[in-house]
């Protein structure tokens, strides 16, 4: 019930409703894949023991380099990105590693079989993610409301620069928008138009309200 106090592992749900409400959506991560395609050959929900028949540490390791005694928090700048049969990316972060078995954990499920490479990208592509939903979600006019969903990882990769992702939303959605919303572990949104929703990590998600009828005073 409403009035009942918050309570752990409760999803709440949100609802809008009328002829005179537009809704649009959006999400992109700024992300490119880098190297060659790998697949994932060993797994468990979340937790990856082997890529390409290698243990998924070792091969991680070896891409990391010098920064690999930086793990795992290095790997928030260089998660995976798991293909789809439309060749677009869902990226997933590394959330633990187990030297104990080779494995990595990871912030979402990856199943066996999955096609993978590896992602990178600089703080400025970061940034321009949040336009590019915005303007990517078919929004004709300017929104009134628009929620925005951000990976804490993202933060952490921009650091200083954080404001500036936000900037460009507000830049991108108009003038007078409402703009709320949080940073997360992990974002629900769909990849594309066609897609359905999917978890992603690293991502930026946009939901955008328009009134189009009668209006009442703000």
């Amino acid at each position: 019930c409403a009035n009942n106090p918050g309570e752990s592992r409760q999803i709440v749900g949100l609802g809008f409703y009328g002829r005179d409400t537009s809704v649009y959506y959006g999400s992109a991560t700024g992300w490119e894949p880098f190297g060659i395609e790998r697949t994932i050959t060993r797994a468990e929900n979340n937790t990856v023991f082997e890529i390409d028949g290698e243990p998924a540490l070792d091969l991680y390791r070896r891409y990391l380099g010098e920064h690999a005694g930086q793990l795992p928090m290095i790997s928030l700048q260089y998660p995976l990105g798991l293909q789809n049969e439309r060749g677009e990316y869902t990226v997933r972060s590394v959330r633990n590693v187990n030297t104990a078995d080779q494995s990595l954990v990871f912030a979402g499920d990856i199943p066996v079989g999955t096609k993978v490479r590896f992602m990178k990208t600089e703080v400025d592509n970061l940034i321009r993610a949040g336009s590019k939903t915005a303007n990517e979600s078919h929004l004709k006019e300017t929104a009134d409301l628009v929620f925005v969903v951000s990976c804490a990882g993202r933060r952490f990769v921009m650091n200083r620069l954080t404001e500036e992702e936000l900037e460009a939303v507000d830049g991108a959605v108009g003038a007078g928008a409402i703009i709320g919303g949080f940073y997360s572990f992990a974002e629900l949104a769909p990849s594309s138009r066609v897609n359905p929703c999917d978890l992603h990590n690293q991502t930026i998600t946009l939901t955008m309200f328009r009134e189009t009828g009668p209006r009442f005073d703000k």
